[in-house]
């Protein structure tokens, strides 16, 4: 993964190179030929040739992005939601998925804290403050697999994930154990999102807007040269 953000900064100063020069042929429509067709020959090359390479980019920024979004909803860094991202894909279920079971348990949690306190889990740290919703969702977890299955066990996950408790049942594999060893297997595969991995993402995806907003004044600027003989 360090070597893929390398990668992503180098594929980022390819792609703004790659905007200025095409940009710098824009002036120049009304002599359309090979010197104003080479930036547009290279960048597809780069396109075409380069299809695994985009395609590790594109992976890269997915990953991140995808912790990013975790890292907001559940008020922890980066580098902790990405081992919740890994250990979600670990159970085999989707995002979507773990963040519905999150918003029902939250709702719950604003509404009848003491329902946790009965199933034996604690909803708050040392400091008074709430623990982050994913940590307390693998303790509930924990204490639902323990009760035998069927009726009782139902009847615990609705005081917890109210409507639409069958869905979150989903989720219940995912549980502390299932957490450490994600995360052991994130450091080990170089899977963790740290500040520079959002940093590179930002730089990319800014780099390839530029790219799109100077292809587009290319195209309007030819279709105004154009239009007159069509």
């Amino acid at each position: 993964y360090s070597g893929l953000l390398g990668g992503l900064d180098k594929a980022s100063k390819h792609v703004k190179a790659k905007a200025a020069e095409i940009e710098g042929h824009t002036e120049a429509l009304s002599a359309i030929g090979p010197r104003f067709l080479a930036p547009f020959a290279a960048l597809a090359g780069l396109v075409g040739g380069g299809a695994f390479l985009k395609g590790a980019v594109d992976e890269t920024v997915q990953w991140t992005l995808e912790s990013q979004k975790l890292a907001r909803v559940l008020g922890i860094s980066t580098e902790a939601a990405s081992v919740y991202n890994l250990a979600i894909g670990d159970i085999h279920i989707s995002q979507e998925d773990f963040l519905a079971a999150n918003a029902k348990l939250v709702k719950t949690l604003s509404t009848n804290e003491d329902a946790f306190h009965r199933l034996g889990v604690e909803t708050r740290g040392q400091d008074g403050r709430y623990r982050d919703s994913a940590a307390i969702m693998a303790d509930v977890n924990v204490k639902l697999l323990e009760i035998k299955e069927g009726t009782e066990r139902n009847v615990a996950a609705q005081k917890i994930f109210g409507k639409g408790w069958q869905d979150a049942l989903r989720i219940l594999k995912l549980t502390p154990e299932v957490i450490e060893e994600a995360r052991a297997k994130a450091e080990r595969l170089n899977l963790i999102v740290g500040a520079d991995s959002v940093e590179a993402t930002k730089a990319y995806r800014d780099s390839m807007n530029d790219l799109d907003d100077t292809v587009k004044a290319v195209k309007v600027g030819i279709g105004r040269e154009l239009m007159p003989v069509l």
